[in-house]
């Protein structure tokens, strides 16, 4: 009687156990699943941070490089850290930066260098003596300044030291600049710009065969041509030779350079190509014709200067010479011209030409003819 009270207890504890494991086991295998709708709901933000981060070591591990000694390194400046970032590499040394500079320097103004290069007084022409010029240093003001340019050409600049101005162009001076400071102050991102305030007196010089040979100021803001310089000095001369104008071209660091221009073929064909520009510092040399020179039987003797405008003929000689002596021998006039053959005599009668003759037997003479009117013989 006393065992069976006993069995009952003992089944009634194995049921409580049997209900606590399944309500464990129920939780158990419960927890998993909250676990998975977790990760689930945070797979997307996983995923993108994952792509974030391979974009960035990428390109690190794509492009290895081999980085040099620590020993061997040098310490870049702000500028030679951002080039060396830019190409992927961490350890290049300071002269690579420096090349990397100057070539972008070279390649565009807009890394570093800025040259005023408006097109109107001759490709805003060549700095001169006199020229008040300013050079601008990108957030560097204690480096910028505004200067003339004495008349040797050398300029004073901070940080830069005496720079050759004259004879440069302003982006040529922009560069020099840039390439002194990034060698003296090692500043190697400096945006130099150059302008040119105002313009010293610019001049050219005309001679020769001219009305009024002098020097003609150039104007800044325009071009000034060989016919116009000549014309400021009142024009040709009558005996100007006109094919023959020698423009003389003085630029510094360059040989003398003579230029012939014909003026004769710009006046004719109207070709504003063949009008030379001038430029400060030319000469302009118009040389003169060499006269007719006539002898003999004529009232005056002597030298005749051969007209531009028209031809001069034997007969046109003989009537500015004051017409034939009673003496004359009109129909034996001799014409001697010197030829690369040699010297060459023609005999023209002009006695025959004014009485009414064929116009053209009266030939026309050239600079350096000599015209002869023999006497008569009774």
């Amino acid at each position: 009687m006393q065992s069976a009270p006993l069995e009952c207890g003992e089944k009634k504890r194995r049921e409580d156990e049997t209900v606590h494991l399944s309500t464990d086991t129920r939780r158990t295998a419960s927890f998993p699943r909250s676990c998975l709708c977790s990760l689930c709901l945070m797979l997307p933000f996983l995923l993108a941070a994952a792509v974030a981060h391979a974009g960035e070591i990428t390109p690190v591990l794509r492009c290895p490089e081999p980085t040099a000694p620590a020993a061997q390194r040098s310490v870049p400046g702000p500028a030679t850290a951002t080039l060396a970032l830019r190409a992927g590499d961490s350890g290049r040394s300071t002269a690579a930066a420096r090349g990397a500079v100057r070539r972008a320097h070279d390649t565009s103004s807009s890394n570093g260098v800025l040259g005023d290069t408006a097109k109107g007084a001759a490709e805003v022409s060549t700095i001169m003596p006199g020229d008040t010029i300013s050079v601008t240093v990108s957030r560097r003001p204690d480096l910028s300044c505004q200067v003339r340019v004495p008349r040797e050409g050398n300029v004073m600049l901070p940080g830069a030291g005496a720079v050759r101005a004259a004879g440069r162009g302003a982006e040529e001076l922009a560069r020099e600049v840039a390439r002194l400071l990034e060698a003296r102050e090692r500043l190697l991102e400096a945006r130099v710009t150059v302008a040119v305030l105002s313009y010293g007196v610019r001049r050219a010089f005309v001679e020769g065969a001219v009305a009024r040979p002098q020097s003609v100021d150039l104007p800044a803001e325009a071009e000034l041509t060989l016919t116009q310089a000549v014309a400021s000095c009142g024009g040709f001369a009558p005996d100007a030779d006109r094919a023959g104008v020698r423009v003389t071209q003085k630029k510094r660091g360059e040989e003398p350079r003579v230029v012939v221009v014909d003026a004769s073929r710009i006046a004719q064909s109207a070709s504003p190509e063949l009008d030379l520009h001038i430029e400060a510092g030319d000469t302009v040399y118009v040389p003169r014709r060499e006269p007719v020179y006539v002898l003999g039987q004529v009232n005056e003797q002597g030298a005749l200067t051969v007209p531009f405008e028209y031809p001069l003929t034997v007969s046109k000689a003989v009537a500015m010479s004051g017409g034939f002596t009673p003496y004359a021998r009109q129909a034996r006039v001799r014409v001697t011209r010197r030829t690369a053959r040699g010297a060459e005599t023609f005999r023209v009668d002009v006695g025959a030409i004014l009485v009414g003759g064929d116009l053209e037997d009266d030939i026309e003479l050239l600079p350096g003819d000599m015209v002869y009117v023999p006497e008569r013989v009774f």
